[in-house]
C-alpha cells in the first residue's frame, strides 16, 4: 500500500513542479520585454505624450501634422455599422483619450477638418497624420475584420501621425530585413521613414 501512495506523492510533486514551471513560462510570455537584454531594443515611449529624446521615432514630429489643440472632430458615416460597431469605435477613441492628451468629439458645423469613419472600401486604413489641405481625413474600417478595438485604435493612431514600427528611421539598427520574403506589391509598407519626414 505504501508504494502507490509514494508514487501518487511523487507524481503530484512532479505535476506541481511542471505546473510551476509552466506558470513561470506563461508569465514570461505575458511580459516578454523583461527577457530582452537591456539596450537591445529601445524602451517603449508613449508616441504622443513622450518628451522628445532626440532619438528617431515612428511619429510625425512636425507640429503642422498634429491635430490643432489635440482635438479630433469625427463623424461616423458607415450606414451599415451596427450599434455594437459604433460602441467599439467609441470605446477605441476612449482608450486613446485615456492614454494620451488627444480628445475626440463629434464634428460641429464650424469644423473645417475632421475624420470620417466609414466602410466605403475594403481593408483597414487611414491617412497618416493631419493635413491642413484636407477637409476630410478618412478612416476606412471594412465591416468584416476591421471593427475590433485593436484595429480601430491602430487606424486612429495613424490619423494622429503614428507610423508602424517597421518604418522607424533606426529600424536597421535592431533588425535585418529579408526583402526576398516580402511580396513586391507590399514592399513600400516596409520602407523606412527618413528623419526629414518626421
Amino acid at each position: 500500500m505504501r508504494v502507490p501512495v509514494l508514487v501518487f506523492m511523487l507524481s503530484t510533486a512532479s505535476a506541481l513542479r511542471i505546473f510551476s514551471d509552466t506558470k513561470a513560462k506563461m508569465d514570461a510570455l505575458k511580459k516578454p520585454w523583461r527577457k530582452v537584454p537591456a539596450g537591445t531594443i529601445p524602451p517603449f515611449r508613449d508616441p504622443i505624450r513622450d518628451v522628445p529624446t532626440g532619438r528617431p521615432r515612428a511619429i510625425e514630429a512636425s507640429q503642422s501634422r498634429h491635430w490643432p489643440n489635440q482635438e479630433v472632430p469625427y463623424i461616423i458615416t458607415g450606414a451599415s455599422f451596427t450599434g455594437d460597431d459604433t460602441d467599439v469605435i467609441l470605446a477605441s477613441m476612449a482608450h486613446i483619450e485615456t492614454h494620451t492628451c488627444i480628445s475626440f468629439r463629434p464634428k460641429e458645423d464650424a469644423d473645417e477638418h475632421w475624420i470620417d469613419i466609414n466602410h466605403s472600401d475594403s481593408g483597414c486604413y487611414a491617412h497618416l497624420g493631419y493635413y491642413d489641405h484636407l477637409q476630410v481625413h478618412n478612416v476606412n474600417l471594412q465591416l468584416s475584420g476591421c471593427v475590433a478595438q485593436g484595429v480601430v485604435v491602430h487606424e486612429l493612431l495613424h490619423i494622429l501621425g503614428v507610423n508602424h514600427e517597421q518604418n522607424r528611421p533606426d529600424r536597421d539598427t535592431y533588425l535585418e530585413m529579408f526583402w526576398e520574403n516580402v511580396d513586391p506589391a507590399y514592399r513600400s509598407q516596409y520602407f523606412r521613414v527618413s528623419q526629414i519626414q518626421l
